[in-house]
């Protein structure tokens, strides 16, 4: 600011990196400033994030996104993807999924609920 103070942000982001290096050190707290950055600031995901794995049933080509979503760990229900569907916090691969009956083919892809929640599918036909 023009008055020599820091804006509200900086002051928090230089508050937390001072606790971190308090706690831990100066390169947990670039490596925490990084994480927060790429994923709030630059809104990308994660670089570490958990794999699930899972198969579409058997005589099917593709899986429903809201199966995917409670197999993947990410909704507790179908209803409640559906929901998440329906307000706008759903994407793969970064881009929103708008129609709750979309289906997924076999492939690799990153499935994100929210601000916070990523996980990096594996879709394989049938085990």
């Amino acid at each position: 600011m023009q008055d020599g103070t820091l804006h509200p942000r900086a002051l928090k982001a230089r508050i937390a990196g001072e606790l971190v290096t308090t706690f831990h050190n100066a390169e947990a707290a670039a490596s925490a400033e990084e994480h927060f950055n790429r994923l709030f600031r630059e809104h990308q995901a994660p670089d570490d994030m958990e794999e699930v794995s899972l198969a579409i049933d058997d005589g099917k080509d593709t899986l429903w996104i809201a199966l995917a979503l409670v197999g993947a760990g990410l909704s507790e229900s179908n209803r409640k993807a559906r929901k998440a569907i329906a307000a706008g916090s759903v994407k793969m691969d970064g881009d929103k999924i708008t129609d709750e009956d979309t289906h997924l083919e076999p492939g690799e892809f990153v499935l994100q609920v929210g601000k916070r929640n990523f996980r990096k599918v594996s879709l394989a036909k049938g085990r």
